[in-house]
């Protein structure tokens, strides 16, 4: 019970921190949220956030790379099997959910998304994750959870900024879970019984 509390409250926490609110000389500000592609196409550089979810998509749509200054993009809901190299040219991304799609693997051009901090991709049938993983430094966020991993790149210890992985209901043994634990020792891991398996744990 305490490590579901602590779990709920990692989630808000974690929330608040990616709000999209951007402060500039001390004023806050909220981005549109553009849901129309048509629409966003109409002025693609000053869109920052994304949302495609649930469009019943079945290839990614080659419009988003117009998007240069793209932070927030969410593809959730969908049925995408793959993702183009050219994501790799979003260089401004910060946030990625690819929740509920049918995902297997992703392009390792994806770790060239330095300024990346958050990325969903549960319920998908991801099964390994790029050798660069750890190029991601800013990442704080990885959610696997509901796909056949059992491993992860070496790279990941060099994601130094990680906070927190979701890795409920992945293919990991007890020995691969141990593994893990050894190798993100600072980092709050949940796997399927509901393990709190972060620091002091």
């Amino acid at each position: 019970m305490k490590s579901l509390i602590r779990y709920i409250i990692f989630l808000i926490a974690f929330t608040n921190i990616l709000l999209p609110v951007h402060a500039q000389d001390g004023v806050f500000r909220e981005e549109i949220l553009y849901t129309d592609l048509k629409l966003a196409l109409e002025n693609p550089l000053k869109v920052k956030r994304l949302s495609l979810s649930g469009k019943k998509l079945t290839k990614f749509p080659k419009e988003i790379l117009q998007f240069k200054n793209l932070v927030e993009l969410d593809l959730s809901k969908n049925k995408l099997e793959k993702l183009p190299a050219e994501i790799g040219q979003l260089t401004r991304l910060e946030d990625i959910n690819l929740a509920m799609n049918k995902l297997e693997e992703l392009p390792e051009e994806i770790c060239d998304l330095k300024r990346l901090r958050k990325l969903d991709l549960r319920k998908n049938k991801v099964w390994k994750l790029p050798a660069r993983l750890g190029d991601l430094k800013k990442l704080e966020y990885l959610n696997l959870n509901g796909n056949p991993l059992f491993r992860l790149p070496d790279s990941i210890v060099q994601c130094v900024n990680l906070k927190y992985l979701d890795m409920r209901n992945t293919d990991t043994s007890e020995g691969d879970r141990e593994g893990i634990r050894n190798m993100l020792p600072e980092v709050e891991i949940f796997f399927s019984n509901s393990c709190n398996c972060g620091p002091n744990h």
